[in-house]
């Protein structure tokens, strides 16, 4: 892997490399950097960011991380914040003139990123300035999937008037600006340019209100920016106290000046109305650098379709055996599964695995906020104190993180993390899929379908799934959900000799050997008391049913009911017929 780097420094084009997560890529990357006077890598969130750079100092190499814009290293982030909320960056709006420059940590840190041999960037990072950010960079690497820096995408609903009533307050400043005694001349190019965005967000909130279908929108021919636009503008809306819609915003502009490569107004039929949007995608500029995009969930048929050009694929021959392998119950579990039954299979996964004391879980957010992070949380001090990490689908460690292996004993990742209708329909317009883009849910065709796995102990095994009936429709599906669930099931780092074993709780097919059990035991609250409850009365011998009765509050039937129930959960054991009760660890 390291050579397969080594072959393309100083020979531009685009490369790919879709070794699985934990193979090495970055490791390959670092080691191959010794060789490039200097590289830029691109990951996915800034704590990734931050643990490669670490490593490649650990190696001895001039790298560095580009830092996180935060109330932390940021003495003006509330006016930095404003500048983001209107769509520009602050580099060119907040920064300008602040008082806190000489001492503000972001811009020490940032100086220090700059000027360093290899550096470090989050993706969305490179969304916003691409050509900018490479500088004299000559390799350059991004990790994980690629679209949103390649082809960056907007989405909403709403902010077009605020867009144009910020517009009108600029033009307005800028002429009580110009009457001023002193002041720098009248700016006709920014008047020009601040009606061409106000007439552009007019008419597209024209069509916003009007649309009955899903179609595309004309470019309008571009129109040379002013200098200094963006600090000039933001100065009349900051004087207007205006903070006009960030996602509007940009793309009004980048329609008036020529910087999109498509506008769409979507137009998708809810239950009982219609949902309207515009989106908008940008199309990244390439350097004529080689640029290696290493991504174990990606393909060559998306890579050239979001590129437009050739790709070459360098991933090195031969497959790596599993270490450890993952293994998949399927069971499905989404966004809108009941936080109670979640909880239970948690549960039930931790009585499963009674030796794992170091569990890390990967949910969605609804789940992990309800069992772990909320002020009474579903799971009781004894379960918490088994788990040592969590995340949700879309935090960013859940797919870029290295601690998982390091600090966990057993990793489960419980849900599909499915996404709605826009969210495929944005995708094919991201990959210039118009014709199916435009098509109706109706037409697009979600419902049941099938797929083959194999077991553990060898069989075939038919899986009852969903998804889309049309083909475009069902990759774009299949490309987003597939993506997540393999970089979560790449925390456990298998096919290392230190990886650990990751469960999939999902019917989404991802690649996996299914599990022999087709489920894992629902241990509600309710059934937890009474494991709880034998528990604590057990000594030496069996419980026997009054006493557990007399400690649930319950009646003798209904406390049989209750422990027949755990029984047959496997989480206690009867002492014979009429012998009391133990707990399943104790039989």
């Amino acid at each position: 892997m390291v050579d397969s780097r080594k072959g393309i420094i100083d020979r531009p084009g685009l490369y790919a490399d879709f070794s699985p997560t934990g193979s090495g890529k970055t490791f390959a990357g670092i080691q191959a950097a010794r060789d490039i006077e200097k590289t830029l890598t691109l990951v996915p969130v800034h704590l990734n960011a931050e643990e490669v750079a670490a490593d490649g100092r650990a190696a001895g190499l001039d790298m560095e991380a580009y830092p996180r814009l935060d109330s932390d290293t940021c003495q003006n982030f509330r006016k930095a914040g404003r500048a983001l909320a209107c769509g520009m960056s602050p580099g060119e709006t907040a920064c300008i003139g602040c008082s806190w420059n000489e001492t503000c940590a972001f811009r020490r840190q940032t100086a220090k990123a700059d000027g360093a041999a290899h550096r470090l960037a989050c993706i969305e990072r490179g969304a916003r300035g691409l050509t900018a950010l490479v500088g004299d960079a000559g390799h350059i690497e991004i990790h994980e999937e690629p679209s949103g820096l390649l082809r960056p995408m907007v989405s909403f609903s709403s902010g077009l008037y605020e867009v144009s009533r910020a517009c009108d307050e600029a033009i307005d400043g800028e002429y009580r600006r110009a009457e001023k005694p002193g002041a720098r001349p009248f700016g006709q190019d920014l008047v020009d340019a601040l009606n061409e965005v106000k007439e552009t967000a007019d008419a597209l909130d024209d069509r916003l209100r009007s649309a009955a279908t899903t179609a595309e929108i004309p470019l309008p021919p571009k129109t040379p920016k002013p200098q200094h636009l963006s600090l000039r503008l933001f100065h009349a809306w900051n004087m207007a106290k205006l903070a006009p819609h960030a996602d509007a915003a940009r793309l009004c502009r980048g329609m008036v000046f020529g910087e999109l490569d498509r506008v769409m107004v979507v137009v998708e039929q809810r239950r009982s109305h219609l949902s309207r949007r515009i989106v908008g995608v940008w199309r990244n500029e390439l350097p004529d650098v080689p640029m290696l995009l290493a991504d174990a969930s990606g393909n060559m048929e998306s890579l050239r379709t979001l590129t437009g050009r050739d790709v070459l694929d360098i991933t090195p021959a031969g497959s790596l055996p599993l270490c450890v392998p993952a293994k998949q119950i399927t069971v499905d579990v989404t966004r809108k599964t009941s936080r109670n039954v979640v909880s239970a299979i948690v549960r039930g996964v931790l009585a499963e695995y009674p030796s794992k004391t170091r569990i890390g879980f990967i949910e969605h957010r609804p789940h992990v906020d309800h069992l772990f992070r909320c002020d009474s949380p579903a799971l009781d001090q004894d379960r918490l104190d088994r788990v040592a990490m969590f995340a949700h689908y879309g935090e960013g460690p859940e797919r870029s993180s290295n601690r998982w292996y390091r600090e966990c004993d057993l990793i489960v990742v419980v849900g599909t993390p499915r996404v709605g209708e826009s969210a495929v329909r944005d995708r094919l317009i991201q990959m210039g899929r118009i014709d199916a883009a435009m098509m109706t849910g109706e037409q697009a065709a979600w419902g049941p379908c099938q797929w083959r796995g194999h077991t553990e102990s060898g069989e075939t095994r038919t899986v009852q799934g969903v998804g889309y009936g049309q083909p475009d429709w069902r990759k774009a599906h299949k490309d987003i959900v597939r993506a997540s669930l393999v970089q979560a099931v790449g925390r456990g780092r298998g096919i290392l000799t230190d990886g650990v074993e990751v469960l999939v709780l999902s019917n989404e097919e991802c690649g996996l050997m299914l599990d022999d059990r087709l489920d894992v035991p629902r241990i509600s609250s309710n059934l937890a008391h009474v494991v709880e409850v034998v528990e604590k009365l057990h000594r030496v011998n069996a419980v026997d049913t009054g006493a557990i009765a007399g400690a649930l509050g319950l009646c003798d039937r209904q406390a049989r009911k209750c422990l027949v129930a755990a029984e047959r959960q496997g989480l206690i054991v009867r002492s014979g017929r009429r012998g009391g009760w133990l707990p399943a660890q104790s039989a």
